[in-house]
């Protein structure tokens, strides 16, 4: 994965992060997701395919380590 598209997921799963200190899981919506890592829908869409996909590989990263 080049440079952008690995800071790209980065900062959607920090935002991810963020708003999970702050909101419940049903209550995140992806608008919500990518307002707070600034980036489009569409770099959304590029990484997951749902919010359900975050989670998922979210989850993964974090157990990887």
């Amino acid at each position: 994965m080049d440079r952008r598209k690995a800071r790209s997921r980065d900062e959607i799963f920090n935002a991810f992060l963020i708003l999970l200190k702050k909101k419940r899981y049903s209550n995140i919506t992806v608008k919500d997701i990518i307002e707070e890592a600034n980036v489009g829908r569409a770099t959304f869409y590029n990484h997951f395919e749902t919010k359900d996909d975050l989670l998922k590989s979210f989850c993964q990263k974090l157990f990887e380590h």
